[in-house]
Formats: C-alpha cells, structure tokens, sequence
C-alpha cells in the first residue's frame, strides 16, 4: 500500500478531467473508447490527450489490464479511426509492467538539485537528508549535471532499500541490497587507515537532527571523484543522507 500512496501523491493530476484550454485545443475532434464499445469514454480521452496513465480500480474485468485496447476517432486527421492501448494502473502487477516508464517520468520530473531538495519527503519518505550539508549543497548545486543524476539514482535506491528494510523484508543493512535493487555505482565503506586516523574520521562525524553525532562512512562513489554519505541506522531502521560532494580529505 505504501508503494500505491506515493505513487499517486507522485502523479499529476488536472481537475476536472479538462480545462477550458484543453477543450478548445481538441475542439470535438477526438473521441476514444473500449475497443468492443461504441461509446465514448472522456476518461479514457483524458488519458490519451494528456499522455498518462490510467488509475483503475478492480471492479469490472475489462479494467483489470496493465494495458487498455482502445479506438481513437480523430475527424481531423486523414485516417479517421484506428486503435490504440492507454497504459493502466490497477494493482501490483501493473506497477511492475509498467515500473521502467514509471521512473523514466518520475525522474523527467526531477531534474534540479532544488527540485530534489523540496521534493524530498515526498520522494524520500524513509530518508532524512540533513540540511546543514546535503541540503546547502542541493540548494546551491553548481556541479556537472551527471553527477546530481547519479546522486538522484543513489539516492532513489536508498529510499527503496529502506521501505523494504522497515518493512522486514532485509533485517540489516548491507552494501549489496542496494546493489540488488538496482544502484549502478559502487558502493562502500572507509578503510582502515580513514577510521582509525581520528583527524580523517572526524571529516566524516555529521550531527543528526536528534541530537547524535555519527561516522557517516557509507557512501556511493558518484563521477568525477563525488560521494554520497550516509548513515544506515539499524536500531530505527532509517537512512541519514549527510554529504553529497567532492570527495572528502584524506
């Protein structure tokens, strides 16, 4: 359910199904409805001008589809009729189906280091990203732009582990997880001869917002010598993301 709540929240919507631009654009030349029926469907209309999803509910068979074979009747077009599918949201499975054009939207959406930052508790519900650095970073990002779109994937991959993670499907954290569910970076931790000089150590403490100060030596190598760190607390099971930068001294 947790998946359904932000999935809808992440959806644009218009109400109501047009506005007056949006009629007087198609202007009665458009009509779409359920391949085997004769009438109209302005939902389904909606869903073919605008170029989104359909959001189903499981009442009626003909709705239970990830996918809606449909006909499209354009009067001003040369050939009048023709058939299409509209894609389909009804359940789990669909979600699935359509999983890669749902991420490929969602991170059309979220393409600015200052979109990420005031859109992260929608985004990232199971992470907090501290505002003293990750947030100052995000706010004033002047970096190369491949860079914050691996940070993006990064941090997108987190926010997934964690979600499993609270909800018991991972009883700890592990390096690999995050490798399973998709992160396409490496991942790691410090190695000795960071942790055990406490002067290298002390660049990677970060204060939480309770009041903890942590060693944040998680972090995923992102391009031109960029990391992000985290701290993957396992009492909570919760992520603190708390630098997104170059890379730190040694």
């Amino acid at each position: 359910m947790s998946d359904w709540r932000r999935l809808l929240r992440s959806l644009e919507t218009k109400q109501p199904l047009f506005e007056a631009l949006d009629a007087e654009a198609i202007d009665n030349k458009v009509e779409v409805g359920l391949l085997g029926e004769s009438t109209g469907n302005r939902v389904l209309l909606a869903a073919y001008v605008l170029q989104t999803f359909l959001i189903s509910f499981s009442t009626q068979q003909k709705w239970l589809a990830p996918t809606i074979r449909v006909w499209i009747l354009d009067v001003s077009a040369e050939v009048e009729e023709k058939e299409g599918s509209l894609l389909n949201l009804v359940d789990g499975n669909s979600l699935e189906v359509h999983e890669e054009d749902l991420l490929r939207r969602r991170n059309d959406l979220i393409n600015s280091a200052k979109d990420i930052w005031n859109n992260r508790r929608e985004l990232f519900p199971h992470l907090t990203l501290l505002s003293n650095q990750i947030g100052s970073s995000l706010q004033n990002w002047s970096a190369r732009q491949d860079i914050l779109l691996k940070a993006r994937d990064g941090l997108h991959v987190l926010e997934r582990f964690c979600a499993k993670w609270q909800g018991g499907e991972y009883s700890d954290y592990r390096h690999a997880y995050l490798q399973k569910l998709g992160l396409a970076a490496e991942v790691s931790g410090e190695s000795p001869s960071v942790s055990n000089d406490p002067k290298k150590k002390k660049e990677r403490m970060f204060w939480l917002d309770d009041g903890r100060e942590v060693y944040c030596e998680n972090h995923i190598k992102l391009p031109d010598g960029y990391r992000l760190h985290y701290f993957p607390d396992t009492t909570h099971k919760h992520i603190y993301v708390a630098y997104l930068g170059p890379h730190l001294p040694l």
